[in-house]
């Protein structure tokens, strides 16, 4: 998956509940807890291997897909469940599922989010900045949209904002986004010829241990093939 992926999962983990419950009588919001854990685990891993990365994030998409059924107005089960999608590379079935996340609460900072982020993968990034801009514009305080958009931004060409947005993220000195948000921001400055600007984030960036180049890799950026089962 792309850096937006890596972002879309640190951007899912904030995402509200509304109860219902499951057979078993597990409230949603402890299956939503449970599926996430589980969702942080494959994170932490980064396995090199793709097979296991894909029998992974076939597991979580299998058991999101049986939550969302008990759970049919969770704004974050639908994102987990979106997000398990684009980790199996299925874009389109992870759009139809955070457009239901969206329809749920069209005011729900999360879901504008979640169906950005979703319309991003695709490249469709003319519709998709709208949805993230409206994140941030209702929960200005949560720098995991800021670092969204930044990044989309990036994605877009559209350096100037991303250099813009990255700034004022990086101006908030928040441990959880800092190093992303100036390896964003370098690479930037770096399509708009300010070497130096670059150099200095990128070396800054690595220092706090972050390095994102994996996350620009064609597989990352959609220009592959999903892995076949």
């Amino acid at each position: 998956m792309r850096l937006y992926i890596l972002l879309i999962c640190a951007l899912i983990i904030a995402v509200g509940i509304t109860g219902c419950s499951n057979a078993a009588n597990v409230p949603c919001e402890k299956q939503a807890d449970d599926l996430d854990k589980e969702y942080e685990a494959i994170v932490k891993e980064r396995s090199s291997d793709p097979k296991r990365v894909f029998t992974q994030f076939n597991a979580l998409k299998q058991k999101a897909e049986r939550a969302v059924k008990n759970c049919p107005d969770s704004i974050k089960m639908h994102s987990i469940l979106s997000t398990s999608f684009m980790g199996l590379g299925k874009n389109s079935e992870a759009l139809a599922t955070a457009q239901k996340a969206l329809s749920i609460n069209p005011e729900s900072a999360d879901a504008n989010d979640l169906f950005g982020g979703a319309l991003a993968v695709l490249n469709r990034f003319s519709e998709a900045l709208p949805y993230i801009e409206k994140a941030v514009k209702l929960d200005p305080g949560n720098v995991h949209y800021q670092l969204n958009l930044c990044s989309t931004y990036d994605m877009a060409k559209q350096y100037d904002k991303a250099i813009d947005s990255c700034s004022k993220l990086i101006s908030k000195k928040d441990d959880k986004v800092l190093g992303e948000a100036l390896y964003i921001r370098a690479r930037a400055y770096q399509a708009t010829g300010k070497k130096q600007e670059a150099a200095k984030d990128f070396e800054q960036a690595k220092a706090l241990g972050v390095d994102l180049g994996e996350y620009y890799t064609p597989e990352h950026l959609g220009e592959t093939q999903p892995i076949a089962k």
